[in-house]
Parts: structure tokens; C-alpha cells; sequence
């Protein structure tokens, strides 16, 4: 399915990556996964990464990502 435009906005399809919660360990582990990750170049486990943050951010600071 196509993205729908809306005159003068530009869609994009990547989202900004979820950033970590200051003195969370959990987060600074997961942070630290994807950071290794990228840095092999493993695109997948950066993604995965993501997944898992935007998850721990919602389940346990009760944030939605932090993406906009």
C-alpha cells in the first residue's frame, strides 16, 4: 500500500531510534546491544534493538517510545 501524501509534507519511513532512560540499567543494555550491533554492521539486530526498547520504554517508564 502507497503512502498518502498531503500537499507541502514529506512522509518518511524511518523513525527516529528511542533513546535510552538515564540510570536505567535495562535500557543501557539494550542500548548497548544495538550499538555493538551496529558497529558489525548487523542492520537485523539494530532493528531488533529498537524493537525491544520501544517495548521496555512503554512497559516500564510508560513512554511510548519516545519517537514522536
Amino acid at each position: 500500500m502507497a503512502a498518502r501524501r498531503q500537499q507541502g509534507s514529506t512522509l518518511s519511513p524511518f523513525r527516529r531510534e528511542p533513546a535510552p532512560v538515564p540510570g536505567c540499567s535495562e535500557c543501557l543494555g539494550i542500548a548497548n546491544r544495538r550499538q555493538n550491533a551496529r558497529s558489525v554492521s548487523d542492520h537485523s539486530a539494530v532493528t531488533d534493538a529498537n524493537v525491544y526498547l520501544r517495548r521496555h520504554l512503554n512497559a516500564q517508564h510508560g513512554e511510548p517510545g519516545n519517537d514522536g
